[in-house]
């Protein structure tokens, strides 16, 4: 029997991503040029400590992430918008008060979603946790290289419980069971029995798509204990 493979680096898992991203030439230009020195530096000063060398490495390679208006730009699995340094630097104080009140190990954030809760990775060690203002930081990775390495495996295909859609558009990630639950209670009719997405699509009707793409709008404005359960099942699913 082969001996296990060794999981890919961070480097190795970025460079997968980026070659896969070429895809929709708009969310790949949504990842920021790599961090400066002089950039890494100031968000080492303003949190009062040397980064955490699993940030510098992911920052070395990319320095944030962008959005375009009307459409979506690149976010981790699943919809996490990584931050620009500065955005990162003014993320920090907040987090580390909030850190202090839950008694935990000062927290540096580094992606947030569209319900307000960050990503945020200790000083000291390497786990990724979620990070609510109502809820002490829940890991969810062990670190960010296996996030980016989960990421990768999504966009392959290789991850049920969300699927990519990367189009010229941008990029969206559906919910699989969130689409079924929805599709089952949205669905439309059609001789008498109701019709899947796919089933829509095969015969051209454009239906599916359309209950999709709100669907999807909407749970982009899902509320933070919404975002929070399916954080939670995403990390039990991994």
């Amino acid at each position: 029997m082969a001996p296990p493979s060794e999981p890919a680096s961070l480097a190795e898992s970025w460079a997968r991503l980026a070659d896969l991203l070429e895809a929709s030439p708009l969310v790949r230009r949504s990842l920021e040029p790599p961090a400066s020195a002089e950039d890494l530096n100031q968000w080492s000063d303003a949190i009062g400590a040397p980064l955490p060398r699993q940030l510098v490495d992911l920052y070395q390679m990319c320095g944030g992430t962008k959005d375009f208006p009307g459409h979506s730009g690149f976010t981790l699995l699943a919809r996490w918008r990584l931050l620009p340094v500065q955005e990162a630097i003014t993320a920090y104080p907040q987090r580390a008060q909030m850190a202090r009140m839950w008694g935990v190990d000062p927290q540096v954030p580094f992606a947030r979603d569209y319900s307000g809760g960050f990503l945020v990775v200790p000083l000291v060690g390497t786990p990724v946790s979620l990070f609510f203002e109502d809820t002490p930081p829940m890991r969810i990775h062990d670190s960010i290289a296996e996030f980016v390495r989960v990421t990768v495996e999504a966009l392959q295909g290789r991850y049920d419980r969300f699927r990519p859609q990367l189009s010229a558009n941008g990029l969206q990630w559906i919910d699989t069971e969130e689409e079924e639950d929805f599709l089952d209670e949205m669905g439309a009719h059609h001789d008498g029995k109701t019709s899947t997405d796919s089933d829509l699509r095969a015969r051209g009707d454009d239906r599916g798509d359309q209950r999709l793409e709100r669907w999807s709008i909407g749970r982009s404005n899902a509320s933070g204990s919404e975002c929070e359960h399916m954080h939670r099942d995403t990390a039990k699913s991994h």
